[in-house]
């Protein structure tokens, strides 16, 4: 499965793109990521009670919650971008 990262997570992880396994539930490959890169990874997506925050995660263009959440089974072919919250004004 191919994983995209944008704004600061890809800055947080040196990556744009990665390609990893599949087979995982989305919580699954969370916290793989997290001890891959490190708590401060962690502290930009998850809240202390370990809910997602600041992120849309999206599976296959549509937002993961859509489909199980993050009991989601990804898929070799499954792509999952990790896109940070835009403030505006």
């Amino acid at each position: 499965m191919i994983i995209k990262y944008f704004g600061e997570l890809a800055d947080l992880t040196g990556k744009e793109l990665e390609i990893r396994s599949a087979g995982l539930t989305a919580k699954q490959l969370l916290a793989e990521l997290v001890k891959s890169y490190g708590p401060e990874f962690g502290m930009k997506i998850f809240t202390p009670d370990k809910q997602l925050q600041g992120i849309f995660l999206l599976l296959n263009g549509r937002h993961i919650r859509y489909y199980q959440g993050l009991d989601t089974i990804l898929r070799e072919e499954d792509e999952l971008c990790f896109m940070p919250f835009i403030d505006g004004g």
